[in-house]
């Protein structure tokens, strides 16, 4: 039996994939708990049950934001929740998840071509023939900007297959991760980076583009913030259905630190860390 007692809030009816609700706690939790590297442990299936969040309000009462990404009844006897070290038991929850489908546009009966006309004859002035001329060459500076897009999208995704080096995205994803936060002593309780703030964010947004690109063959590396958005709909439009508020919530948040790396302070890039492997998380199972 849990040692804690729990409110749920945002259970009252069924959840969408996705959807957050709460979990106010009280109990006495251990002060050396890593809240910020909470994790469900003990589940047959990882994506049934997710903490997004686990902030202590006292050593008496906290808030947990949580979440599921399995479609169905979920029935849970216990929560087990661990840093990596230590794992405290809160107790048990149940509830249903929903899939969420955009509608199918409404077919409507295709338009019907008018009847024959008789012969007509129509004068040519020069003045259509030079309008002709331009549209032509309009069509030819098109055709040459189409391509010369086509060829720097190929070579971006050229790149994301060099950077390829895991079985998988989503391993490569958090062995990348690792790596970033270990250098930059994300975890260790440091009052600033041990690199550049600069430096930091953008090595976050290149492992998160790397992702995009083998997961979705979506060419972002390196890109303005502002392609995210546009290859997520001309390329993966179904996973940005699905997404687009987190998509744009995370890109503008990344963009407001960037501004101004100097002023930010290490938990506003443990959250965004954090923040970043939950919306890859999300998104491993997706297809196109």
């Amino acid at each position: 039996m849990s040692d804690f007692s729990c409110a749920q809030k945002g259970l009252e009816k069924p959840l969408t994939v996705g959807q957050i609700f709460e979990f106010q706690c009280q109990g006495t939790f251990p002060l050396t708990f890593q809240f910020q590297q909470s994790e469900v442990v003990g589940l047959e299936d990882k994506y049934s049950l997710k903490v997004l969040k686990f902030e202590l309000r006292d050593p008496q009462s906290a808030d947990l934001q949580m979440t599921s990404y399995r479609v169905g009844s979920q029935k849970f006897e216990k929560i087990q929740i661990s840093d990596g070290t230590s794992t405290i038991e809160l107790p048990g929850i149940a509830f249903e998840v929903k899939s969420v489908l955009p509608a199918q546009e409404s077919v409507t009966e295709p338009p019907k071509p008018f009847g024959p006309f008789g012969p007509m004859m129509i004068p040519m002035p020069w003045v259509y023939w030079l309008i002709l001329i331009s549209v032509l060459g309009i069509a030819v500076m098109l055709a040459a900007w189409g391509w010369r897009k086509r060829r720097v999208r190929i070579e971006i995704l050229k790149e994301i297959k060099k950077r390829t080096t895991g079985p998988n995205p989503v391993v490569q994803f958090h062995r990348d991760l690792r790596i970033l936060t270990k250098k930059a002593g994300v975890h260790d309780q440091y009052d600033q980076l041990l690199i550049l703030p600069e430096e930091y964010l953008k090595e976050l947004r290149q492992i998160s583009e790397t992702f995009w690109g083998q997961k979705f063959k979506l060419a972002v590396l390196a890109q303005p913030t502002h392609k995210l958005e546009k290859e997520f709909k001309n390329h993966a439009p179904k996973v940005y259905i699905k997404y687009q508020n987190e998509i744009q919530f995370w890109n503008k948040r990344w963009q407001k630190m960037k501004m101004n790396p100097q002023k930010a302070k290490m938990k506003d890039f443990v959250d965004i860390t954090f923040d970043t492997r939950n919306l890859i998380e999300k998104m491993v199972e997706e297809e196109l």
